[in-house]
């Protein structure tokens, strides 16, 4: 008999601690189920925004306010989104001198994505407009992306001479450097056009 209440309570403890795992998972489930889902809407939203943004910059009359706000929204959304750092490097550009936005956006662009093919060219071209000079980070990102491209995507040697004709005097002169380290050829053919 004594055994009885003891096997009694023995299912009782194992059931409570069942139904106890039951309700855990229960409510626990959905948050990990919805913030899954959520950080997932955040990328979808972030890339909702770039999109917005990249609008409002064919927009006539934008003002600049108007356009770099869907692009901070959108890194704020998706900080891992290299694209949405360039597009807000670019929206912030005119206004670098101030307070350095561009130059901070523009190397986010380049650690969250360095490789993103279709962002070499274009960020090439603004690398180039800022004041290698004064920013050593810079000038060893521009050293970087060169060797990238003269040893790994030699289709991509295009944009080294856009970012040339568009880069300032001095910068000019820290490409024909990097480039003089680099690959020779490649600068006795480039000066030869130029």
């Amino acid at each position: 008999m004594i055994s009885t209440p003891i096997s009694m309570r023995a299912h009782a403890i194992v059931a409570i601690g069942i139904v106890t795992a039951m309700l855990s998972i229960w409510w626990l489930a959905p948050l990990t189920v919805r913030n899954a889902f959520v950080a997932r809407l955040g990328i979808i939203r972030g890339q909702l925004w770039l999109n917005e943004g990249q609008a409002l910059t064919q927009k006539p009359g934008a003002s600049e306010t108007e356009m770099q706000s869907p692009f901070r929204i959108a890194v704020t959304l998706g900080p891992a989104n290299s694209e949405a750092w360039f597009a807000l490097a670019l929206a912030t550009e005119r206004n670098d001198w101030i307070d350095g936005r561009a130059t901070a956006a523009l190397k986010m662009s380049y650690y969250t994505g360095f490789n993103v093919t279709a962002l070499v060219a274009p960020r090439l071209e603004l690398l180039v407009r800022t004041d290698l000079v004064r920013d050593p980070e810079l000038r060893d990102i521009l050293t970087r992306q060169l060797r990238v491209i003269l040893t790994r995507a030699p289709d991509l040697k295009p944009a080294i001479t856009a970012a040339y004709a568009s880069a300032t005097e001095i910068n000019r002169r820290f490409i024909e450097s990097e480039l003089a380290d680099l690959d020779q050829a490649f600068l006795d053919t480039f000066r030869s056009n130029h």
